[in-house]
C-alpha cells in the first residue's frame, strides 16, 4: 500500500513519528483507566520524556559486538539518560539469531545479570529460538537465572525508588559515570556502581581492574580490606598487590560469626575510609557489609 501525506512533507512526519505513537499509546493507557498497562518503544523523539513509559534497545545480535549486540545495549542506555529519557531495558540474550549467529549460555546469563539492575527484567527466546540457548536449556541455567531473578525481586524497593527519582528529578536510572565521576561505567541512582561483563570468556578480574573501577569514584581512594587469617597463597598475593596499588587498610583476623563487639572493633581499628572490600566466606562478608553501612565517611 502506498501512502500520500496531504501536504507531501513525509520527512517531517517521520522525525515526528515515534513521538505521535508515544502519545498516542500514552493517551490510550490514560483514558481507559487502568494502572496494570505498559508499554515500550525503542524510537522516538523529544516528546517521549513525556509520554514514552519505558524505552527499550531493540533487536540486538545474539553476540558480544559492540556495535550491536551486549555491549551495545550499555551504550544505548547511557545515551538516553544523557537524553533525558531515563529508563531503559533490553531482550536478556539479544534477539537477532542471523547470518550463522548463536547464542551461548555464557551470552545469557551475563545479559540476564546485567538486567537484574534495570528497571524492567524481561527475557527473550531470539527470531530463531532453536539455534539459542534458553533459560530453560539445562539445569545450571534454570539455577542460576533463578539466582539473578530472586535478586531482582530482591531490588524491588530500591529500583522503585530510582523511578520515581528519575520521575520527580529527570535523573536517569542507570547513568553515566560522568554524572559524578570523570570515567566509563554507569550508575543506579548513587548508590550501585555498575561494570558489566560484556567480553566472551571473561572469568577473572584483575588486581589492576579493581584499582582503576576504584579511582573512578575517587583519585585517591582510601580502602578498608577485611579478610581472615586463612593461608590462602592467591589471596594473600591479591592483598600483596593491591597494597602496591591503593592506599589501603587491611584487616586480616575475622573471627567466624562476628558480634556486634567484633565489627566495632573492627570499625576502630580501620578508622575511616570511602571503600570497603570483603575478600573470603560469609563471616567476612558480612562484616565487610556492615563496616560498610557504618563506617564510610562518604555513604
Amino acid at each position: 500500500m502506498e501512502a500520500k501525506l496531504a501536504d507531501g512533507k513525509a520527512e517531517i512526519l517521520h522525525n515526528k513519528w515515534p513521538g505521535l505513537w508515544a502519545k498516542i499509546n500514552h493517551d490510550a493507557v490514560k483514558a481507559s483507566g487502568r494502572n496494570d498497562l505498559f508499554f515500550f518503544m525503542r524510537a522516538g523523539n523529544a516528546m517521549n520524556q513525556q509520554y514514552c513509559q519505558m524505552m527499550w534497545a531493540g533487536d540486538q545480535n545474539v553476540d558480544w559486538s559492540k556495535d550491536d549486540g551486549l555491549p551495545s545495549v550499555i551504550t544505548a542506555a547511557l545515551s538516553l539518560a544523557m537524553c533525558g529519557s531515563g529508563l531503559h531495558h533490553s531482550d536478556i540474550g539479544g534477539y537477532t539469531t542471523l547470518y550463522g549467529l548463536h547464542r551461548s549460555k555464557e551470552l545469557l546469563l551475563r545479559w540476564a545479570a546485567f538486567c537484574t539492575f534495570t528497571p524492567v527484567m524481561r527475557s527473550h527466546e531470539g527470531n530463531r529460538p532453536g539455534d539459542n540457548h534458553q533459560i530453560c536449556s539445562d539445569d545450571d541455567t534454570l539455577r542460576q537465572i533463578a539466582f539473578w531473578t530472586k535478586l531482582h525481586v530482591a531490588l524491588k524497593p530500591y529500583l522503585k525508588h530510582c523511578v520515581e527519582t528519575n520521575s520527580s528529578e529527570g535523573i536517569s536510572v542507570m547513568r553515566p559515570l560522568i554524572f559524578h565521576y570523570p570515567e566509563e561505567a554507569y550508575m543506579d541512582v548513587h548508590d550501585l556502581l555498575g561494570n558489566p561483563v560484556t567480553i566472551v570468556e571473561k572469568q577473572e578480574i584483575t588486581a589492576a581492574e579493581v584499582a582503576e573501577i576504584l579511582r573512578t569514584m575517587d583519585s585517591n581512594p582510601v580502602v578498608a580490606l577485611v579478610t581472615d587469617n586463612a593461608p590462602i597463597p592467591s589471596k594473600d598475593q591479591l592483598v600483596k598487590t593491591l597494597q602496591g596499588m591503593l592506599s589501603l587498610k587491611v584487616f586480616s583476623n575475622v573471627q567466624p560469626n562476628p558480634r556486634t563487639v567484633d565489627i566495632d572493633a573492627i570499625q576502630d581499628d580501620i578508622g575511616d575510609c570511602n571503600v570497603v572490600i570483603g575478600i573470603g566466606g560469609g563471616s567476612v562478608l558480612d562484616t565487610a557489609k556492615a563496616i560498610a553501612m557504618f563506617s564510610l565517611r562518604n555513604p
